[in-house]
């Protein structure tokens, strides 16, 4: 009894410290079936099919697709993987970090989305200018069906076993289900370690060659520092490993006001850093802990 309280307080626990996230952005694909006869006779219409594009300018469709792509790196900077498809999890600091970021590209979104609307008559007329055989009006949506293809949502939801007290399962399932739940729960924090380590040991890899070779790149300090940032915010409660986090926090200190500029101008500076770089990455390798060196490719 005594254990399954605790279980089931440890997934309480997991889950009070964040939210699962869902994203969902549509497009119109500016496509739409094509005869296959009109190509052959000969061709099994049971096997074959064909699509053709009914713009010739997308544009304003490559702009929207490029806002999609980048709302899920977005939310994959805030959030972690989940065990549900479609479903990630974010740490209750991101909450308003990822909401805030949403409103505003939806807002960008739609905007793009209210010019195709307002332009898709002129770009229709350059397709059947130059694809008069192709052209079917027929084909086209209005404005107010385009507009109804696109879609930018997004919503935050708490995952909690059912309450034993309700007997919606029975003592059997409810025990199948936590023992589920804390599993994946595991699973989690542990993809989470793989994730956040092998970030940190490629980053640190990253400034040790590039001091060696004598070019540090400014990009490469600049993130480097925003790994930092969300190790402090968003990660740090969520990684149990108190040797990767000693390493994390070493490599900070080190690191502290230290710009590429620096490091370009100043050999001593340079050196030490990529050998202090060198010793984190070595101390991580010797670590006699087969847990680490599972989740990371040290």
């Amino acid at each position: 009894m005594v254990d399954r309280v605790r279980r089931t307080q440890d997934i309480t626990d997991a889950l009070n410290d964040g939210v699962l996230v869902s994203m969902r952005i549509r497009c119109w694909g500016a496509s739409a079936s094509l005869e296959v006869s009109e190509f052959s006779s000969d061709l099994p219409t049971d096997v074959v099919s064909a699509m053709q594009n009914l713009l010739t300018d997308k544009s304003y469709l490559e702009d929207l697709w490029a806002l999609r792509d980048e709302s899920k790196r977005f939310l994959s900077r805030y959030s972690f993987p989940h065990q549900i498809q479609g479903l990630v999890f974010a740490p209750k600091n991101a909450i308003t970090i990822l909401d805030s970021g949403f409103k505003t590209r939806r807002e960008q979104f739609f905007e793009i989305v209210e010019m195709l609307a307002e332009n898709l008559p002129l770009l229709e007329k350059k397709f059947a200018n130059k694809y008069p055989k192709l052209y079917r009006p027929e084909k086209y949506p209005t404005k107010t069906q385009l507009k109804s293809l696109f879609t930018y949502d997004w919503c935050f939801r708490h995952l909690s076993l059912p309450d034993k007290g309700l007997q919606i399962l029975s003592p059997e399932l409810y025990e199948q289900e936590l023992s589920k739940m804390k599993t994946e729960m595991r699973d989690m924090r542990d993809n989470i370690l793989r994730m956040v380590g092998q970030q940190f040991v490629f980053k640190i890899n990253s400034i040790k060659e590039q001091c060696a070779g004598g070019m540090v790149n400014s990009a490469t300090i600049k993130s480097v520092n925003a790994f930092f940032e969300r190790f402090d915010v968003l990660w740090g409660n969520f990684v149990g490993h108190e040797t990767l986090k000693s390493y994390i926090s070493e490599a900070k200190e080190i690191l502290e006001g230290v710009d590429a500029s620096m490091l370009k101008t100043s050999d001593d500076l340079r050196a030490m850093v990529g050998d202090k770089m060198g010793e984190i990455l070595s101390g991580l390798s010797a670590v006699a802990d087969a847990r680490l060196h599972r989740r990371l490719d040290v």
